[in-house]
């Protein structure tokens, strides 16, 4: 082990939640605490345990039996051995499925099925991790995609043993409820704390705000990916005040559900609305443009729909977006009846996000176990 992961190995000791109860043995595993509270309305939480990747939490006694077992050579990689020998569950769960290691699990423990869950569009850092790795080395036994698309995509990096299955979105399925449509137009923002990914946005603003202030058509209400007060300023320096509202970030799933248009550059969430029948209108600017994105230091985004190949103009989306094209979508989607734009998103809205509501799919699943 060297210096600076012993370091980070100490640092963790200290900010963990330490547990000293033997562990007992689990039918399921929750890979990663994020969204474990979902997984938990499909399952037993009493059958249940979590693998903390992060180290939120450390059981004492697996710690210690995993250095008597495996040594102190990789403390993080022995007491990962040791919480899956100990606890022997039957089926490991992950919401997170974008975690590498968590594809190098069935390899190690063979006897456990493993079921990975889409959770995002996926980072373009991800899809290089796959990539680089060998496709031998890469397993699980059932995956849970967004689309078609995606499965044929990541069927080229992980094999799947057992079955693949289209849910759409497993949050997206869990949360959803009848739309009220109360608000207008609400813009879903990329940028995260440290505000890359925050100039394309600003650019579309400016021309939403353009389009709103000529049309007398009020505020746009913005749904940012973080609290942070950095990131407001940032967006409140840069845009019209008296256009703009800007949400703080709670359950973005509820918050989407009372608006009636959505506006998004490569989000997760606004392809989550398309499938829930919202009317939208994406504007990925900046994904035919990589050189421009690296160059301004946000992250490059992809093109409308993808993995799925659609061409870069529709009826809802561009991805060049110059004025012309951002006004003319406003117009045409903004004044819409919403039996109209479903008639004419039908054709690529399940090819891009599935939608399977109370995910019917995967409680079949979990009771054939």
């Amino acid at each position: 082990m060297n210096i600076l992961n012993f370091f980070l190995l100490i640092k963790n000791f200290f900010k963990a939640r330490w547990v000293f109860q033997r562990p007992l043995k689990k039918k399921f595993v929750i890979y990663d605490l994020a969204n474990s509270y979902i997984i938990f309305k499909y399952i037993s939480q009493k059958q249940s345990a979590i693998y903390f990747t992060r180290w939120e939490e450390i059981n004492f006694f697996i710690l210690c039996f995993s250095i008597v077992k495996y040594g102190f050579k990789d403390v993080r990689k022995s007491y990962k051995k040791a919480f899956f020998y100990l606890i022997e569950p039957k089926v490991v769960i992950t919401l997170m499925s974008s975690q590498i290691a968590f594809y190098k699990l069935k390899k190690q423990f063979p006897n456990i099925i493993t079921i990975s869950i889409q959770n995002s569009v996926g980072s373009l850092e991800f899809m290089k991790l796959l990539k680089h790795a060998k496709k031998k080395s890469l397993s699980c036994d059932y995956f849970l995609f967004f689309s078609e698309d995606f499965k044929r995509l990541y069927e080229k990096f992980i094999s799947i043993e057992k079955k693949s299955v289209i849910i759409g979105s497993f949050r997206n399925n869990f949360f959803y409820k009848k739309s009220s449509n109360k608000k207008k137009l609400l813009f879903i923002s990329k940028a995260n704390w440290n505000i890359k990914g925050a100039l394309n946005e600003i650019i579309l603003l400016n021309l939403i705000i353009k389009f709103l202030k000529k049309n007398k058509m009020g505020k746009i209400d913005i749904c940012l990916k973080t609290n942070d007060e950095i990131v407001k300023d940032y967006y409140r320096k840069n845009l019209n005040q008296s256009y703009i509202n800007i949400i703080n970030k709670k359950n973005n799933y509820l918050i989407t559900d009372n608006y009636e248009n959505i506006i998004f550059t490569d989000s997760t969430l606004g392809y989550e609305c398309m499938a829930k029948g919202k009317k939208i209108i994406s504007l990925s600017l900046g994904s035919l443009k990589k050189n421009w994105c690296l160059k301004n230091n946000f992250t490059p985004i992809n093109k409308f729909g993808y993995p799925y190949k659609i061409k870069n103009e529709g009826f809802c989306w561009s991805n060049s977006c110059s004025e012309k094209k951002v006004i003319k979508l406003l117009k045409n989607i903004l004044h819409m009846k919403q039996s109209s734009f479903n008639r004419n998103i039908k054709a690529y809205k399940n090819k891009i996000m599935f939608f399977d509501q109370q995910n019917s799919k995967f409680k079949k699943l979990i009771c054939s176990f």
